[in-house]
């Protein structure tokens, strides 16, 4: 199908609202410092030390770029990051859902003015933390999908999501639910997959050397946000967060992951912040919008899909299987930022199914 000759009204209104996202979030950051984690994060990020378990040392790093920023107190500055990378995960959904579109609209702007204005997203941007980050990482491994999809497997492909997965292990391990959907993916390439192998794996460790911060820094005195009374801990401990003992990584997933029990509390929670954030009104666009992609291509949307899953009902049975205990909010306050690449894709199943819904009516076809 022909694409439409772009409009000459939609970009220069998509940057505006780019523009006015990005002074929203800027005018809403802190003047000084956050509350919660990102003291400790600031404070590793100014002495390139290491943050609380599992030390976050692309965040350390990235941070410690933003402290030469011009303007304003170290703790402005590194709060801009998240900032700088929450309008660059924006623009990602932007691009993913002007490449499902496939025509000249405004749905990939509606897509991004209404993750970006959501709770989640916003109050994720504004507080110095390393959600943000992650959400880019896991929406640039799903564009990277989505691209092999539309033009064939190629090593590039293969290589660069074996890094940016390494890379992913510096910041925050969620990301790693990425590798589910991405073998799904590879085995439609089986041979030229397996092929690919034994470099990714190389191009993985090497974008996972990220956390020889961790181990060079602690070599020394360095700063370390979270440490035994009287010992350092050794470099394992902090990247498999030994020190939260019962929240260890490995055993987190592994014990939650063994029983069926928690998957209705984790729906339900999880059901819980989609509506904090968007309304369960939206659920019925989600449906729509898997119509839409199971239209468009079957393997687009079960990648996206099991995507979807990973971040969401995964994620939530590990993190979030408890029962609600009130109604006031502090359950979903305490755990909505590990479900920020989830509500991305939910904007864009979203989204999509807006695209199929104003398809129905002819009067809106000159927008699609």
């Amino acid at each position: 199908m022909k694409q439409q000759a772009e409009s000459p009204v939609i970009i220069p209104f998509s940057i505006i609202a780019f523009i006015i996202l990005f002074l929203f979030y800027l005018f809403s950051l802190n003047p000084i410092l956050p509350t919660g984690d990102a003291g400790g994060l600031i404070t590793a990020s100014y002495l390139l030390g290491t943050a609380h378990p599992p030390g976050y040392p692309l965040y350390s790093e990235l941070g410690k770029l933003f402290t030469f920023l011009p303007f304003g107190n170290i703790g402005y500055r590194v709060s801009l990051l998240p900032c700088f990378f929450s309008v660059l995960t924006l623009f990602l959904v932007y691009l993913i859902v002007r490449k499902l579109t496939e025509k000249n609209s405004i749905f990939p702007i509606i897509a991004v003015l209404f993750l970006g204005v959501s709770y989640s997203f916003y109050f994720q941007t504004i507080i110095g933390k390393f959600y943000p980050i992650n959400a880019l990482i896991v929406l640039l491994l799903v564009f990277i999908g989505i691209k092999v999809i539309d033009s064939g497997f190629e090593k590039r492909y293969a290589y660069l999501s074996s890094f940016l997965l390494g890379v992913s292990t510096g910041l925050h391990h969620t990301a790693l639910f990425m590798t589910i959907p991405l073998f799904i993916l590879g085995l439609f390439y089986f041979k030229a997959f397996v092929r690919s192998l034994p470099l990714s794996l190389l191009f993985f460790f090497i974008g996972f050397s990220v956390n020889l911060h961790v181990y060079i820094r602690n070599l020394k005195d360095a700063f370390l946000a979270v440490r035994k009374a009287g010992e350092t801990p050794s470099f394992l401990d902090i990247l498999l967060r030994k020190f939260y003992k019962e929240g260890e990584s490995l055993q987190a997933v592994t014990t939650t992951l063994s029983t069926f029990e928690g998957f209705h509390n984790a729906i339900k929670n999880f059901l819980y912040m989609i509506d904090a954030n968007f309304g369960y009104v939206t659920a019925v666009f989600f449906i729509l919008g898997l119509f839409y992609l199971y239209r468009k291509s079957r393997r687009v949307l079960l990648f996206l899909f099991v995507s979807f899953l990973m971040f969401s009902l995964v994620l939530a049975k590990i993190t979030f299987s408890g029962e609600i205990r009130d109604n006031e909010g502090s359950l979903y306050i305490v755990g909505n930022q590990y479900f920020i690449p989830a509500f991305c894709l939910y904007v864009i199943f979203y989204d999509s199914g807006d695209i199929l819904f104003c398809r129905k009516n002819k009067k809106n076809e000159t927008f699609l």
